[in-house]
């Protein structure tokens, strides 16, 4: 009715009023960044993508019974196994942005190693790798501090439907806040799953640690070996550090991968590194998380 109105009144001095054509802004970004190749090939590529579908992407992904929902977006994409270590079946320098959100925190070191250095493989020169995880320090000052509501998924895992999906032994809110720690960042470790380690830490082990030993040896630690208790290395699946190893000068700013880093989720303490493209990468157990 009111748009009724203001055709009238518009009309009476001679304007005609019309619906302005719908544009998606986001689709004009893209092309007014990247090359129609990159788009309509798709060479922005998000490791881990689970539902995420966007037309410009293409998911990276690992078909399996626990992700079943995820299988069609994957098979449009590409079927992955990190742990496979083998070469992502992606063209050298042919991608312009790789990305990945709470996936390397999921798999061991090697893996992750295997993932970056074949990141910086495909990615084009200039190309850009961003990475999401956690920060394993605030996690840990939340433990301390006793603070639950950093914790900000308790009440979601506290409902039947929602824990018991996940296979957790009660509701997230009747558990110690030393062993919802323990599951963010080392969920087999800890005595919340139903299924997990042989070893799992106890509240008090977990407080013996942190009193006996360094922050990163609490994190590089593992109990004793025997043959009815293989190792269990409580940082596979931390948040990673990234080091460049000793690398020649860059010649210019083409030679190198720009990696995104932050030092927490939602925190405005952002640099840019610059590595040469002939640098290989070191990764060491920390408490830096890469975003």
């Amino acid at each position: 009715m009111i748009i009724n109105i203001v055709k009238s009144v518009a009309s009476v001095v001679g304007l005609m009023v019309t619906r302005m054509p719908k544009t998606d802004y986001k689709d004009y970004l893209y092309k007014s960044l990247y090359s129609n190749d990159s788009l309509a090939n798709r060479r922005f590529y998000n490791v881990g993508a689970g539902p995420f579908k966007h037309k410009f992407w293409t998911n990276i992904d690992y078909i399996n019974d626990w992700y079943a929902d995820n299988t069609n977006n994957t098979l449009e994409g590409i079927n992955y196994d990190l742990f496979s270590l083998e070469p992502i079946p992606i063209e050298t320098d042919s991608a312009e942005l790789v990305y990945t959100s709470h996936t390397i925190e999921h798999v061991n070191n090697a893996a992750v190693q295997n993932l970056f250095n074949e990141s910086f493989r495909i990615l084009k020169p200039g190309g850009r790798l961003r990475v999401v995880t956690q920060d394993i320090k605030l996690s840990y000052r939340a433990y301390k501090d006793n603070d639950r509501h950093f914790f900000f998924w308790i009440d979601w895992f506290s409902k039947p439907e929602n824990y018991k999906r996940v296979n957790l032994r009660q509701p997230l809110s009747q558990e110690s806040i030393a062993q919802i720690f323990l599951e963010d960042f080392a969920a087999q470790a800890s005595e919340i799953p139903l299924h997990g380690a042989k070893h799992r830490i106890s509240d008090s082990e977990l407080k013996r640690l942190f009193e006996e030993k360094s922050f990163e040896e609490v994190l590089d630690y593992k109990p004793v070996e025997t043959e009815t208790n293989p190792e269990i290395k409580i940082t596979e699946g931390f948040p990673l550090r990234l080091r460049p190893a000793a690398c020649p000068p860059m010649s210019s700013t083409n030679s190198s991968m720009t990696i995104l880093t932050m030092s927490s989720p939602g925190f405005t303490d952002c640099k840019t590194l610059r590595v040469p493209r002939a640098c290989s990468f070191t990764l060491s157990v920390n408490s830096f998380a890469i975003l």
